[in-house]
């Protein structure tokens, strides 16, 4: 009789809760954003966000992470993650931030991140006209 663990969440899904450890580069970050002031859930937001980030580059330097793998990772975000176009373009604001404090902590000499550029945001209509107006 074989048995197969339970799965949280389907297939296919990336999944923020299957991280752990935070990373010390990240630790630092968060605290380079308490003390900038910015609110606790900005900061938990950026936390979960770039620990997906840094999850998916496991063992990955940062500067040695190429504008085609981040490509890959926004792609599959927004697609194997089903996020909307603003939410991976929060991901990847989350990321250019982290890359400059990198630079400026000179904890990097590369950043791809400036190559990335957000996604078009579709905006719904307010809804407020009706079809006779």
């Amino acid at each position: 009789m074989s048995t197969n663990p339970p799965h949280d969440e389907p297939q296919g899904k990336i999944s923020l809760s299957s991280q752990n450890v935070i990373p010390p580069r990240l630790k630092l970050f968060l605290r380079h954003l308490t003390i900038s002031g910015l609110a606790k859930t900005t900061i938990s937001r950026y936390e979960d966000l770039l620990t997906l980030f840094l999850g998916y580059f496991d063992h990955i330097n940062p500067a040695d992470i190429t504008p085609d793998m981040l490509d890959e990772f926004f792609e599959d975000i927004r697609f194997k993650g089903d996020r909307s176009a603003a939410t991976v373009n929060l991901f990847k604001s989350a990321i250019r931030r982290f890359y400059q404090f990198l630079m400026e902590t000179e904890k990097i000499t590369k950043d791809q991140s400036w190559l990335v550029k957000n996604e078009k945001v579709v905006r719904k209509s307010p809804g407020i006209f009706s079809d006779l107006d």
